[in-house]
């Protein structure tokens, strides 16, 4: 990582310019950039760009001389750029405004109680599930994002909760309803993934 880091200081340098470096979150996206620290610390700025359903937005998250966490609400509009031979049209996409959603709020993980023992629960069950699609999964689990079954969440938090073993089914569900409600994960059709 060093050694990028280096070259793209270089690379500004000799551009005199601005030096875009293009990076995913890993699969706990709470956690930010994947890897090593060193690069979101070398960094000028980070913008992060999320997607929930239909909804996109672009968002600073981290600014050395500005305001972080200013964002925007955009969507992608398919354009005709030119024809086949055949006579098909060659389509691309565009970025535009889009005023008509509501701006995504940053929904920030919860620091402590049953609903903190949950998310960290969650977090380690959904790494080791992996990235493989579970079958009769909905459309709405984004590909490549990991999913876990009800029943193997309910499990993994009772594990762990400091409670009377009678309450703890009953707390590790409400736990999931708290976060699911806070938008940080979703259930559907049996089904458990970060948002």
């Amino acid at each position: 990582m060093g050694e990028i880091i280096d070259a793209a200081q270089k690379l500004q340098a000799m551009l005199g310019g601005l030096v875009l470096l293009i990076h995913h979150s890993g699969k706990d996206q709470s956690r930010g950039l994947r890897g090593h620290s060193s690069l979101n610390a070398a960094l000028d700025a980070s913008i992060e760009v999320v997607k929930l359903d239909n909804r996109r937005e672009w968002r600073m998250d981290k600014s050395k001389d500005g305001k972080d966490d200013a964002g925007k609400a955009f969507r992608l509009q398919v354009v005709e750029v030119g024809n086949h031979e055949d006579g098909d049209p060659i389509t691309s996409c565009v970025v535009v405004p889009d005023d008509s959603e509501q701006q995504f709020r940053r929904i920030l993980p919860p620091k402590s109680g049953n609903q903190k023992i949950a998310w960290d629960a969650l977090g380690e069950a959904l790494r080791k599930a992996g990235d493989g699609r579970p079958n009769g999964a909905p459309d709405s689990l984004p590909i490549g994002r990991p999913a876990i079954t009800l029943e193997s969440a309910v499990n993994a938090i009772r594990e762990r909760l400091a409670c009377d073993p009678k309450r703890k089914t009953e707390r590790a569900q409400q736990a999931l309803t708290g976060l699911n409600a806070r938008g940080l994960i979703r259930v559907e059709e049996g089904l458990v993934w970060v948002t």
